[in-house]
């Protein structure tokens, strides 16, 4: 017993006395969805400032490659021509062909597979890759957040569209069409060990946070948190199994939860709108429209992106293992597709608020040497250019956007119109800015292997995945070793 008892006190001093950067507690993934270079500029360029993951050390900036795996029935942009494989990027082509970034793009599913389980897959599919024939012709794949679950870690997403549209659901379930979204969202509810789940989607409320009961007869108000009865079941407080999750619908238990309140063991929680939290709502304009940001006053009775990832850091820090947690600014995107500057720098902004709050969680209640923050997007999306770019015209090609000062709307125009100038503008295969700091981000910064003529070292998106898998394992081997000299005791 006096060996015992020496042993254990030694093997405590060497665990206190080990770097606290040995491995990994905590990685947090920030996606905004739809974002490059220019959305970036816009944004900056209105506010007069830009932010801090932009400017320098600590911050370390690379770009990403998004493209994904083509299977040749796809669509433009995402395909065409009947072309199967991996098209890839080509950073000389890029910048000498206006129209090649926007051909055989990705779509949100693919690339949120991609980045979260290290495997280029096709247009729609989320956890799921092409396969050999197997399991339906798809293999299934496995997502950075099970390997965070087989550790013991805590887990979750939160988003500002519907909670199980194609980002979120890309990085914890699976099915081979996004479209999916009850069958998707049932499995984030029972099947995927999450702690924490956040978005919109909610099936009683309209696009301007106005109560609307959804009508028990179509399926399709129900569909983005799993169905009618499971949402029964989610209000009854029984959805979850042995652990159920706790339903938040309103912006109180929001605000509740952010401060400290009363923090359940998971949460389901659904803003009181229907699809984003504020970039559907009345007052839209149409395409390139001029019209700045909050010119429609924003609909108060909904959480910012902000406040739901201040609840999501509080349920999730109850872990003391750790956690992992994917944060998407969703509707960015689709201020892109919609060609809606003034929207797409609100939702850039409510990004960046959520920023804020990753930040000053990690360095109040963690630190830079065992969390790893990445912030990213997923692919660009409108081709979004300065003005007077005539793509017969190589001498106006990639025309810069224009700075017109603070609080003025800079010169812009989108240019990917796949089927017209009046329809929804598309993705484009840009290198897209990556941004990471913390523990591990040597890693990410190694496989930068490759550089684009102007966004500099790249990085594939899958990358993203192998280096939180290679962190993973690391903490694992991390615990082995302390669970083997413990086991072992003292050698005579």
């Amino acid at each position: 017993m006096k060996h015992t008892i020496g042993w254990t006190l030694v093997l405590a001093l060497i665990l206190a006395a080990a770097p606290a950067d040995a491995a990994v507690r905590n990685v947090i993934v920030m996606i905004s969805d739809g974002w490059g270079q220019s959305q970036l500029d816009a944004t900056a360029y209105w506010h007069g400032e830009r932010q801090p993951y932009e400017s320098g050390a600590p911050w370390h900036r690379l770009g990403m490659t998004t493209y994904m795996r083509q299977e040749g029935w796809e669509h433009p942009p995402y395909g065409g021509n009947g072309f199967a494989g991996i098209h890839g990027y080509d950073p000389a082509q890029a910048w000498s062909d206006w129209e090649y970034q926007q051909n055989h793009v990705t779509d949100s599913a693919a690339a949120a597979t991609a980045m979260s389980t290290g495997v280029k897959t096709y247009q729609g599919a989320i956890g799921y890759g092409v396969g050999d024939g197997t399991d339906g012709g798809r293999e299934r794949l496995r997502h950075v957040s099970e390997a965070a679950e087989s550790l013991g870690l805590a887990t979750g997403v939160v988003t500002s569209v519907m909670l199980s549209h194609g980002t979120p659901a890309g990085f914890c379930a699976h099915n081979i069409q996004r479209e999916n979204f009850a069958a998707i969202a049932r499995e984030m509810i029972y099947d995927c060990g999450l702690e924490v789940v956040m978005g919109a989607g909610h099936p009683n409320y309209d696009r301007n946070g106005g109560w609307a009961p959804g009508d028990s007869t179509r399926a399709g108000y129900w569909a983005f948190v799993g169905g009618l009865e499971t949402w029964l079941d989610l209000e009854a407080g029984t959805a979850g199994g042995e652990t159920p999750w706790t339903l938040i619908d309103d912006l109180a238990g929001f605000k509740r939860l952010a401060t400290g309140g009363d923090v359940p063991a998971r949460v389901f929680g659904v803003a009181p709108v229907r699809h984003t939290l504020q970039w559907e709502r009345d007052g839209l304009t149409t395409y390139n429209d001029p019209e700045p940001p909050y010119a429609t006053p924003r609909i108060e009775t909904v959480p910012t992106l902000a406040l739901m990832t201040r609840g999501a850091l509080k349920v999730l820090e109850r872990d003391t293992d750790g956690f992992f947690l994917m944060v998407e600014g969703g509707a960015v995107d689709w201020a892109g597709h919609g060609r809606t500057l003034g929207r797409l720098i609100e939702e850039q902004d409510g990004f960046n608020a959520a920023f804020d709050a990753v930040v000053e969680w990690v360095e109040a209640e963690s630190g830079w040497d065992e969390t790893l923050v990445i912030v990213t997007g997923d692919h660009e999306c409108g081709f979004l250019w300065g003005p007077g770019v005539d793509p017969g015209d190589a001498g106006t090609w990639f025309a810069p956007i224009v700075d017109n000062g603070r609080g003025r709307m800079p010169g812009f125009r989108f240019y990917s119109e796949p089927n017209g100038p009046d329809e929804d503008a598309g993705h484009s295969n840009e290198v897209i800015p990556f941004f990471c700091r913390g523990y591990g981000s040597e890693r990410l910064l190694a496989a930068a292997d490759e550089t684009d003529p102007v966004m500099g070292p790249y990085l594939d998106n899958t990358e993203l995945a192998l280096a939180i898998f290679a962190l993973y394992d690391e903490l694992a081997g991390e615990r082995r070793e302390a669970e083997s000299l413990q086991e072992s005791g003292p050698q005579r």
